[in-house]
C-alpha cells in the first residue's frame, strides 16, 4: 500500500511539477505582447509625428495601418524579428511609418506583406531558405487569426 501511495504521490509532484512550467509562461508572454504593441504603436506615431503630422493625425495612422488586428500585427512584427535576427526593431518601425504616412494598410499575416518587408529592409535575406521560413510564419500567422 505505502509503493502505491508513493508511486502515486510521485507520479502527481512531478507531472504538477512538468505542466506548471509552460502554463506559467503563457500570462507573462501575453503581458510582454500587449506592451510590444504599445510600444510599436507610440514608436510609429513618435516616427510620423517627427515627419511633421500632428500627433492625433498620427496614431489615426497607426490605427488605419493595421486595422482592427493591432495585437495580432505586433505579435506577427514580434515574430518576423524573432526569425531574422539582423532585421532591426527600428528599420521595421521605420519602414512601417512610411507604410502609415501614405496610408498603407499592411497584413503582416500575408505573405506578400512579409516578403515586400523583407525585401525592403535587408535585401540580402532574399533567399529560398528565407522565403521558405516566410511561407511557414504567413501560413502559421493566417492559422493563429482563424482560431
Amino acid at each position: 500500500m505505502k509503493t502505491k501511495t508513493f508511486f502515486i504521490g510521485s507520479i502527481l509532484l512531478i507531472s504538477n511539477l512538468v505542466y506548471a512550467l509552460p502554463v506559467q509562461n503563457i500570462p507573462r508572454q501575453r503581458a510582454v505582447i500587449s506592451q510590444f504593441d504599445h510600444a510599436l504603436v507610440a514608436m510609429i506615431s513618435e516616427l510620423l509625428v517627427s515627419r511633421g503630422l500632428e500627433r492625433d493625425v498620427a496614431e489615426q495612422k497607426v490605427v488605419h495601418l493595421f486595422g482592427e488586428n493591432i495585437n495580432n500585427a505586433a505579435l506577427n512584427l514580434h515574430h518576423f524579428l524573432h526569425e531574422f535576427n539582423t532585421v532591426s526593431y527600428d528599420q521595421a518601425a521605420e519602414y512601417l511609418s512610411q507604410k502609415a504616412l501614405f496610408d498603407q494598410q499592411i497584413d503582416l499575416a500575408s505573405y506578400d506583406a512579409l516578403l515586400g518587408m523583407l525585401q525592403t529592409l535587408d535585401f540580402q535575406l532574399a533567399t529560398t531558405e528565407n522565403y521558405a521560413k516566410l511561407h511557414r510564419m504567413a501560413s502559421l500567422n493566417k492559422r493563429f487569426l482563424k482560431s
